[in-house]
């Protein structure tokens, strides 16, 4: 449960940094057009968005550090030092499969869809593609315990996919659409 829910943060998080973009090409077009009260306008939004994301982000930490006290056992919480920043390693590069990996399996699942899905329905089919090839760390969770590493990683992946035209950028929240591209894309990989 808790798990699912930070999933369904990092998906509204990802929603929001969509916005976000689509706000900023708005505002470099408007700016171009020299419609400068348009785009003063866009940039207000976007910086409201940015503040928004950001108390998303907050929530989500909130969130996951409830259940994480939740699931003690004894019912105590952590107190932790509000000053003090946990230090993450990063995990080292080559250890994961690498992003350009999830291409296929995520436009090969969407095809098996019939062009679009849910994220969690395209996930189950790529994890089903991919399960020979993801490894130790591509299973681990990552260090904030939201999802699993593969997980955030195929996110990630789609978020390229959608700036390279593989995949539609005016697709339903939550769900992802392979473009006539992707479509091309994935008959010249075969």
């Amino acid at each position: 449960m808790g798990n699912d829910t930070a999933f369904i943060f990092d998906i509204l998080i990802e929603e929001i940094e969509n916005l976000i973009n689509e706000l900023s090409q708005d505002g470099a077009r408007a700016f171009q057009n020299k419609d400068l009260s348009e785009a003063n306008q866009l940039a207000q939004k976007g910086e409201q968005m940015t503040i928004f994301r950001a108390k998303i982000m907050d929530l989500k930490n909130e969130w996951i550090s409830i259940i994480r006290g939740k699931n003690m056992g004894n019912g105590d919480t952590i107190k932790k030092d509000p000053n003090k920043r946990k230090k993450r390693k990063r995990l080292k590069r080559g250890l994961r499969t690498a992003q350009n990996r999830y291409y296929e399996p995520i436009l090969k699942a969407l095809i098996t869809l019939g062009g679009k899905g849910s994220v969690r329905e395209v996930l189950e089919l790529v994890e089903s593609y991919m399960k020979s090839e993801l490894n130790q760390y591509d299973i681990a969770f990552l260090p904030s315990g939201s999802m699993r590493r593969w997980e955030n990683a195929a996110n990630w992946t789609r978020r390229d996919m959608v700036q390279q035209g593989l995949l539609s950028s005016d697709s339903d929240r939550g769900v992802w659409e392979i473009t006539e591209k992707g479509k091309s894309w994935l008959v010249t990989v075969k």
